[in-house]
């Protein structure tokens, strides 16, 4: 199989944002996560009958492929749920230290 063929899906509202934005709840279609081929990436949505699709911002397009719903079931029963980014504790504050510099003394050559 060539390298870039596998449909990469995930899952969460963390995912799809990335390409699209929220929804009303009743649109046609539902917002799942997000789904990649290559260079094929976008939001992954199932309308009412069942039939995937590709979205991007406003654009929608049709997925059928019996590879993207073997990575839709295997996605179902993968663990892997999205991590939030970690965020910087606002309590701990750096510390900087600026170390001085020694300077060298020029040495006379009449205290010799």
């Amino acid at each position: 199989m060539e390298e870039g063929t596998d449909w990469v899906v995930r899952f969460g509202r963390e995912e799809w944002l990335r390409y699209t934005y929220e929804r009303q709840q009743d649109d046609s279609f539902r917002l799942l996560g997000s789904v990649a081929r290559g260079a094929q990436i976008g939001a992954l949505a199932v309308d009412k009958d069942g039939q995937y699709l590709q979205i991007n911002g406003d654009y929608t397009s049709p997925l059928n492929s019996i590879t993207l719903r073997r990575a839709v079931a295997a996605a179902k029963q993968s663990a892997w749920t999205p991590q939030a980014p970690a965020r910087q504790d606002l309590g701990r504050v750096p510390v900087v230290t600026i170390k001085r510099r020694r300077l060298a003394m020029p040495v006379d050559s009449a205290s010799r």
